[in-house]
């Protein structure tokens, strides 16, 4: 008994040795994302760069950020651009805001998946998501509180090392691939366009978003169609 306890000791001890023996997995391969915002884009003006807030790198530890808002025309609304680069730990570093922004206090109204297609005939998945955030603002000796909503819509999509989807459960697909076929990993970036209006009072309808093909989206769509060109190197990006 003594002997075969030995021998399984051995075959164990051997086993876990051959770990180190193991190749080091390489490192993540680099998204097609280039993780800046133009400064000039056709009809469209960057008013500022941006730092992620505090609670965004707590959350998202370690992850590389650029963040920036831009106008077409002063006075006209205002587009909220985003882009999350992943590091090794996806997981970690990627949330699709249909977890995130009810954490942040907004209500999802609707989501629904459209793409635009660029000028040389690449279209870029989009998911598009209709939400409603509701503030009061604190009472004070001068001023009673004072309630008030925004409708946000937001597009968001991912880039890979040579994939474009608009799915988290395609996120994840396309990495099981990439890592059967490569080994590796690879960062993820994560993308979101979103504009924001006054909501209609008594929680009704806003009918200047509720159809995605209203003027309102379609500005939305043509920053995103000028901005992709600048953002992604379609160069890396699997046709």
């Amino acid at each position: 008994m003594t002997a075969r306890i030995a021998i399984v000791l051995v075959l164990i001890t051997g086993g876990l040795s051959l770990i180190f023996a193991l190749p080091e997995p390489p490192p993540p391969a680099t998204s097609a994302c280039l993780l800046k915002w133009p400064n000039e884009l056709n009809g469209w003006i960057k008013i500022r760069d941006k730092d992620p807030s505090p609670a965004e790198i707590a959350i998202l530890k370690n992850a590389d950020f650029a963040k920036a808002d831009y106008v077409s025309n002063p006075g006209t609304f205002q587009i909220d651009a985003g882009i999350v680069m992943s590091t090794a730990d996806v997981n970690e570093t990627i949330h699709r805001p249909e977890r995130c922004l009810p954490a942040q206090g907004h209500d999802i109204l609707s989501s629904t998946s459209t793409e635009v297609t660029l000028a040389d005939g690449v279209s870029v998945p989009l998911t598009r998501l209709h939400t409603r955030i509701t503030r009061t603002t604190a009472e004070t000796e001068d001023k009673a509180a004072e309630t008030y909503s925004f409708d946000c819509v937001t597009y968001y999509w991912f880039i890979g090392k040579e994939t474009l989807t608009a799915s988290h459960y395609g996120r994840t697909i396309e990495d099981i691939r990439y890592r059967l076929l490569t080994g590796g990993t690879q960062r993820w970036a994560y993308v979101t366009v979103a504009a924001y209006l006054p909501a209609p009072k008594e929680g009704g309808e806003n009918t200047l978003i509720s159809d995605p093909s209203n003027s309102f989206d379609e500005r939305i769509k043509s920053f995103i169609k000028e901005s992709a060109e600048e953002i992604i190197d379609f160069d890396q990006i699997r046709r």
